[in-house]
């Protein structure tokens, strides 16, 4: 995987594409910058559209919810973004592109994306599979699916990213799309299919340590994780029998309901928490629907009634506004938006949309 800049991109495109930036970015913004991010003044909605190659931008009313594209929006990324992740601080955003490494963006007090002229370079495979960012906004994680490792990268007041260290995950295992990182900073999660969920502990120069597998649920096959802001709970999601609940303490996992998974709807692709680790929302892709869940004291679940929740076509992506007042679905028909009922924990109302590019695959929200 490599960090890249626009400049360092269009070479390689040009000597390896023979063709030129303006074809290998297509629309939007490509513009270069070396300012380092201001940070968004307001919140910001980000969609990575990988049909289109690039990312769309939306200003949010946080009254409504309702999406107003920002000026210029949609930018231009260098190939086909498959996943984001903005720093707490709300100053930079970074695209996970497919087979083509990471993208660092800078945004701006008016949530606009400015590639950052200098991100340099550096070889940790070429598959992003997910990404997150340590509560301090010191190191960018990325899961990567050819090489099956956790890399790290150190971020720099400018948003360039050093690499760190790479931890390798447990031979004959296969990383997922998803990774997590606790409120403490001091543990990162992954995925791993039938062999359940990666732990690692974090140390100060980004390696991971005391690396362990705890087992899922039986006949389970983990994909993606989410886990509450409050760092008590942490839930997988298996795209057939549905999500997996484990409490957290010092890091480690234990399962919870017995060991068996709470039911959500047909074909499960992303899973989010809301900011008050009350509610835990998973999009149905085949079914066109949301599944919610309020969260017990236990950590364990309980179905929202009139759940699921119909939404736009097929679901992939989740994100909830930093006021878990509103939920951002992603899907083939855009960004669909949900308030959260008052009266009702966990009951979503669907209120507007928005379209955004061609194959939209993972959404983003500031902090």
């Amino acid at each position: 995987m490599f960090v890249h800049t626009a400049l360092a991109v269009c070479a390689v495109a040009s000597a390896l594409l023979a063709s030129s930036c303006g074809k290998f970015f297509p629309g939007g913004s490509s513009s270069s910058s070396s300012n380092s991010g201001t940070g968004a003044s307001s919140e910001v909605v980000f969609v990575a559209n990988s049909g289109s190659q690039n990312v769309s931008a939306f200003n949010v009313n946080t009254s409504t919810g309702a999406l107003t594209a920002v000026s210029a929006s949609p930018f231009s990324t260098a190939a086909a973004p498959g996943v984001l992740a903005i720093d707490p601080q709300n100053k930079f955003l970074f695209v996970g592109m497919n087979n083509a490494g990471i993208e660092v963006f800078s945004i701006a007090s008016s949530g606009a994306l400015t590639q950052i002229a200098s991100g340099g370079s550096a070889a940790s495979g070429t598959a992003p599979l997910a990404l997150a960012v340590t509560p301090n906004s010191s190191l960018l994680y990325v899961l990567d699916k050819l090489s099956s490792t956790i890399s790290a990268f150190t971020i720099s007041s400018t948003g360039a990213l050093s690499a760190a260290k790479g931890t390798a995950l447990p031979q004959g295992t296969t990383p997922q799309q998803g990774l997590a990182i606790d409120s403490t900073g001091t543990h990162v999660y992954a995925p791993l299919g039938t062999a359940g969920v990666f732990v690692g502990t974090i140390n100060s120069d980004g390696s991971l340590t005391n690396t362990n597998t705890i087992a899922g649920p039986a006949s389970t096959s983990l994909q993606q994780l989410a886990i509450a802001p409050s760092g008590a709970f942490l839930y997988a999601l298996d795209p057939t029998n549905g999500v997996a609940a484990y409490s957290v303490a010092g890091g480690a996992l234990t399962l919870l309901n017995g060991g068996k998974t709470f039911t959500a709807g047909s074909s499960s692709a992303a899973i989010a928490v809301d900011p008050s680790s009350k509610i835990v929302v998973v999009a149905n892709s085949a079914g066109n629907s949301l599944s919610s869940f309020t969260i017990n004291s236990d950590g364990t679940l309980t179905p929202v009634s009139g759940s699921p929740f119909a939404t736009g076509g097929s679901p992939v992506s989740l994100a909830f506004d930093k006021s878990g007042k509103f939920l951002y679905a992603g899907g083939s028909s855009g960004v669909t938006v949900f308030a959260l009922d008052a009266s009702v924990p966990g009951k979503l109302n669907q209120n507007s949309s928005s379209g955004a590019g061609t194959n939209p695959v993972s959404v983003a929200a500031t902090h």
